[in-house]
């Protein structure tokens, strides 16, 4: 994956090319960008933006004979290039992709995207007060993916995620209430 090149005349650096065995291809979020270049949350208009562009990004995809897979990659390498991965607005960036990713139908786990939640993880422990629920919805997602991962990927995704998964299992700041840490933190061991 290269990043910088601009496919779409617009002269932005959002561009991000893909290049597998058989082909290339080009994707632009130019138009889908947040407002603020690192915004500290998403809201409901960015939200909205980041669906169109998640719908627009998989129908051009199709075009190119890529698969959701290499579309939800190539955003999370895009991402993980200019945007704070400890932020909540990278928290929810993390949920609404892997939410994207049709587990059960996977032949490939979307390295680059795990990677991005992995340091995610690792970055946003322990949670600001404010973004625990965020948090929260990441890490039900995250386990729905584990969970639903086919059995000869199981291990790779773990191995991607390890050391996040870790981090929050610890809960080392004490951050989640005993009920809170059996219902959604202890999941994910």
């Amino acid at each position: 994956m290269q990043l910088g090149r601009c496919c779409c005349l617009a002269g932005c650096a959002f561009c991000v090319r893909y290049t597998s065995r058989s082909m290339s291809a080009y994707f632009c979020p130019d138009g889908f960008r947040p407002r603020s270049p690192r915004p500290q949350t998403l809201g409901n208009e960015d939200s909205k933006k980041w669906e169109d562009f998640l719908r627009y990004a998989f129908d051009k995809a199709l075009d190119y004979g890529l698969d959701s897979v290499a579309v939800l990659d190539a955003i999370a390498a895009l991402i993980s290039y200019h945007q704070d991965v400890c932020n909540s607005a990278s928290i929810q960036v993390g949920d609404l992709l892997m939410s994207h990713l049709d587990v059960e139908e996977i032949r490939e786990i979307p390295e680059t995207l795990m990677e991005f939640v992995n340091e995610t993880m690792k970055l946003s422990y322990p949670p600001e007060l404010g973004n625990r629920d965020i948090s929260r919805w990441m890490i039900r997602t995250l386990t729905s993916v584990i969970e639903y991962c086919p059995a000869g990927l199981g291990s790779r995704l773990l191995e991607l995620v390890q050391e996040g998964v870790c981090v929050w299992v610890a809960d080392d700041q004490g951050v989640w209430s005993a009920d809170d840490y059996e219902y959604e933190v202890l999941f994910l061991s």
